[in-house]
């Protein structure tokens, strides 16, 4: 069975959230979103956002820059440490370059100059709610493979890595003392507990989700 045929999940409806002490630029945001279709929910202090804050919202934020209290690149820090996802816009009055390049090396999907023009309003957050949903959708895939990988048993773990990598059933029967039609047995298990109709599915797979499980320190699984 393919991902393509896989049972679908309809994801949350995208939101975005407008964080701006000026309860004018917020009124005027809105305006201009909604008309192109986004649902909007405006915040007049970063901490008030935080206070709403639901982590697994989608959609993505836009963030002035200068705020009192809670400034927009301190808000993108807690964010991050929250383990927030969202997409950030930033909206600035005077563009510094150096906190510019910084919130754009942490993640932020853009840096607008106010007064900024609708349509490039508009474009922006098309990119970032775009983000969002492939982050979601990626995220989504990596859970079901995971499951996927806890119902399979050390051995079958050991015998899917050499066959990821393309190694044959003889090849993978040397590497661990195993005769090749027990390979073969477990190869079939593999493929059925993976869900994978091909050999070639089966590897693209099974090494996105060892890169990801790398990358996250997440390699030991309980059986």
């Amino acid at each position: 069975m393919t991902p393509a045929s896989q049972k679908r999940i309809t994801p949350p409806s995208p939101r975005v959230f407008v964080v701006d002490d000026d309860p004018l630029v917020c009124k005027l945001i809105c305006g201009v979103l909604e008309d192109a279709g986004y649902s909007c929910e405006a915040f007049s202090c970063a901490q008030a956002f935080l206070d709403a804050l639901d982590i697994s919202a989608a959609g993505c934020v836009l963030l002035d820059n200068r705020m009192p209290n809670i400034t927009g690149p301190e808000l993108q820090s807690i964010l991050i440490e929250r383990g927030c996802r969202l997409p950030i816009i930033f909206l600035s009055g005077e563009v510094d370059v150096r906190t510019a390049v910084n919130v754009l090396q942490r993640g932020a999907v853009d840096l607008i100059e106010k007064p900024c023009e609708p349509c490039v309003l508009i474009e922006s957050v098309q990119r970032a709610v775009a983000r969002d949903a492939a982050q979601r959708a990626e995220e989504l895939e990596l859970d079901d493979l995971r499951k996927r990988r806890s119902e399979m048993t050390p051995r079958e773990i050991e015998v899917a890595d050499l066959l990821a990598i393309g190694n044959s059933n003889r090849q993978t029967a040397l590497a661990l003392g195993l005769s090749e039609r027990t390979v073969e047995i477990h190869r079939g298990r593999i493929m059925s507990k993976m869900r994978c109709d091909s050999i070639v599915n089966f590897g693209v797979q099974w090494l996105k989700l060892q890169s990801a499980l790398k990358s996250t320190g997440d390699q030991k699984i309980a059986y």
